[in-house]
């Protein structure tokens, strides 16, 4: 048997025999695949969670995120009930802060919409349908969840909202609505 002699072995050969260094492949390349595939897995559930709430047909164009800005951008977001478009939204995005995911909270430091048609819709029985949703109550009295919900800056603009009820039917167009107070489903969220 031939004794390896440190001058003339490959070092690349050396490397690729340490089990570390491929355990950081791997989880690099985990890590990637992730963030690839997060947006079409946004894209996917923003498409499934609106039938399960009443709407009929949802289609989105695309879903943006970017990790490092903490960007989320959806483009041309359409949902219909029956024939009727019931929300429209041309370009919508929010930013987020990683940090509050830590502590079982969402906030959510910016979310804007633009280009977008909104319907309102107070149903015969009492209901409201609000975009195409029409949440049902839950059956079992569940305890309240434990993740908190925070909005720090809204900002709308060229938008319409469609409200109709059996006694009033109205249009509010907007032309830009900025709203900079913090809002929290919890009292003590964010203290």
């Amino acid at each position: 048997m031939k004794k390896p002699n440190k001058k003339t072995d490959n070092v690349l050969v050396t490397m690729l025999r340490k089990p570390s260094l491929w355990i950081f492949f791997g989880l690099a390349l985990l890590g990637t695949l992730l963030l690839i595939a997060m947006p079409i897995g946004m894209d996917f559930g923003i498409e499934r969670y609106f039938p399960t709430c009443g709407a009929y047909q949802t289609d989105v164009e695309d879903v943006d995120f970017n990790p490092f800005t903490r960007r989320v951008a959806i483009k041309n977001l359409i949902v219909q009930v029956g024939k009727e478009k019931v929300l429209t939204v041309a370009k919508a995005g929010f930013t987020f802060a990683w940090s509050s995911l830590f502590k079982k909270r969402f906030l959510i430091q910016e979310l804007y919409l633009s280009d977008s048609d909104i319907a309102i819709e107070e149903l015969p029985d009492g209901r409201w349908r609000i975009a195409g949703l029409l949440p049902e109550p839950p059956a079992d009295a569940s305890p309240p969840s434990s993740w908190g919900f925070g909005l720090i800056t809204l900002q709308v603009q060229n938008s319409r909202v469609k409200f109709r009820s059996t006694q009033l039917t109205s249009v509010f167009k907007p032309n830009t609505v900025l709203k900079k107070d913090s809002i929290s489903t919890r009292r003590d969220a964010w203290r």
